[in-house]
């Protein structure tokens, strides 16, 4: 049979992080849920995105994307699930059966094994409503019965999964010790693992006694530094001098961490140069956050947290809850965030930011700024100058995908109050502060 993932209606609760990328490319432990479904199901043959990351996907990541035919049974798999090892067990149950039938939670689609004469049906019609058309199928329906946040609905949930996944994915490399360990450098407990061609700094301390540390290959730990486990520290990312990642870490290939992390995760290519704070915190790639990029994770009270989402102000029943960034954003330095913020695609902000922040949007109201849209030409330019100092060069599919980000998020400004023209960070600095 053949295997797919694929993106319910759910995908945009998990905005802005899903506006560049699918649900499956988000991580949780150390790999995405995409690589959750090929460890689990053996391989993925295609991949169901909304139409705009069609494209995307198939000519930069070569993955089939929204195929119209299949030469076999198709076996779809919901990766908003594929954490959940009750759900994965039953649906790898069923479908060793052969027999058809569609797993449903609470509405939602958590999988279905479709018949190769329907499946072909289902895809040449495929729309955006993949989920609707497989609970129209003449398929046998089940009804799991899971309990809330058994699966990944809220962003929120991206924090609480990645703290219950992150350790047990890191022992099954524990013991492989192949880096340069600096002599004088400290390994605390035997859970750990350091790949080939990675570095360890004289004086920094690997501490795996609240649990396993993978460091990847070609990464470097500065000296130092701190790294307690559960983390994961990437392929060639850097941890600064003097940093300190206090466990729930993981740190995405290419990174460059420093200051102080806590039960955080970043995406590859994003940038935490300096020193500042960021706990139970969601960043996504190709993110700077400049010096003293501070985000509050707690509320004066010990209180829960509420975050404001598309459908309206919602409970997390989480004491700790961090910001949620998307891909490319910005801080300038000393930018402070507050508790259970989102903020969008390539936004840049400047000084204390209180509420959330829509994409593409230049946010400095602590100096007496409207909040201004940033022009397209410009986030597409700043990306291309970034990725260029990576070394990657940006390829057309990227910027197709930044310019329909841009359009479809046009919305979201307009509802803020987001207005159009240019930033003058200088005047309204001078004005506040005349006598």
């Amino acid at each position: 049979m053949r295997v797919a993932v694929f993106e319910d209606s759910t995908a945009l609760n998990l905005a802005p992080l899903t506006y560049t990328k699918a649900i499956f490319d988000l991580v949780v432990g150390c790999r995405t849920l995409l690589e959750r479904a090929m460890l689990e199901f053996g391989h993925v043959d295609y991949v169901f995105v909304r139409s705009y990351l069609a494209d995307f996907y198939a000519e930069e990541r070569g993955l089939p994307a929204n195929p119209r035919e299949t030469d076999d049974d198709l076996l779809l798999v919901n990766p908003r699930y594929i954490v959940n090892q009750l759900a994965v067990g039953l649906l790898k149950a069923r479908a060793k059966e052969g027999n058809p039938f569609v797993f449903l939670h609470g509405g939602s689609v958590v999988g279905a094994l479709v018949p190769e004469h329907l499946a072909t049906e289902l895809l040449s019609s495929y729309p955006e409503n993949l989920e609707k058309i497989i609970k129209n199928l003449d398929l046998k329906i089940y009804t799991l019965s899971l309990e809330a946040g058994e699966g990944i609905e809220n962003l929120w949930d991206l924090i609480e999964w990645n703290e219950k996944l992150l350790g047990p994915d890191l022992l099954a490399y524990c013991g492989r010790l192949e880096g340069d360990v600096s002599g004088k450098a400290a390994i605390l407990g035997d859970k750990v693992s350091i790949k080939e061609g990675a570095e360890i700094g004289p004086y920094a301390v690997i501490d795996c006694r609240k649990g396993p540390v993978l460091i990847d290959k070609g990464a470097v730990v500065n000296p130092l530094s701190y790294v307690e486990g559960p983390s994961y520290v990437g392929r060639d990312a850097v941890v600064m001098p003097g940093a300190r990642l206090r466990g729930g870490v993981v740190i995405g290939p290419l990174c460059r961490v420093g200051g102080e992390v806590e039960s955080s995760v970043f995406h590859g290519y994003s940038n935490k140069y300096h020193d500042g704070f960021i706990g139970h915190a969601y960043i996504g790639e190709w993110v700077n956050l400049g010096a003293l990029t501070t985000n509050s994770d707690l509320k004066n009270t010990y209180g829960t947290v509420r975050v404001n989402t598309a459908r309206g102000r919602e409970e997390t029943r989480r004491v700790k809850v961090g910001a949620f960034i998307g891909d490319m954003v910005k801080t300038s330095i000393g930018t402070l965030i507050y508790t259970g913020k989102r903020v969008g695609v390539a936004s840049h902000l400047h000084g204390l930011v209180a509420e959330n922040v829509p994409s593409f949007t230049i946010y400095a109201k602590q100096f007496g700024c409207e909040p201004l849209e940033l022009e397209l030409e410009s986030a597409v330019e700043t990306q291309r100058r970034m990725m260029a100092r990576r070394g990657i060069q940006m390829s057309k599919a990227t910027e197709r995908l930044i310019r329909e980000v841009f359009r479809i998020t046009a919305e979201e400004r307009r509802r803020a109050g987001v207005k159009q023209g240019a930033f003058n960070f200088a005047f309204p600095l001078r004005s506040s502060l005349a006598p």
